[in-house]
């Protein structure tokens, strides 16, 4: 039997074409560690995506699945974006 990480983790699959604003990305670990006593990890994918892929690991004590995401997505839409829209044919 596999045994859980001693701490929660969340594991965040990014797309290769996305970008990463520095400081709000310090801000989401020091949230993550803060409210949640996780740690997290950020993987970038091999490919471009339309979203980033979100994996909880470990036990949550309490919190749900859907209080997490909730709690996350402010500081991942800050901390990560996509420049693919300039890339489209516009008017």
């Amino acid at each position: 039997m596999t045994e859980l990480p001693a701490r929660p983790l969340v594991l965040l699959l990014i797309p290769a074409d996305w970008q990463v604003e520095e400081r709000a990305y310090c801000e989401l670990q020091q949230f993550v560690r803060d409210e949640y006593g996780a740690g997290l990890w950020v993987k970038p994918l091999d490919y471009p995506a339309a979203r980033s892929l979100l994996r909880l690991i470990g036990n949550w004590n309490g919190w749900s699945a859907s209080e997490v995401q909730q709690g996350l997505a402010v500081h991942l839409a800050s901390a990560f974006f996509s420049l693919g829209w300039l890339e489209e044919p516009g008017c």
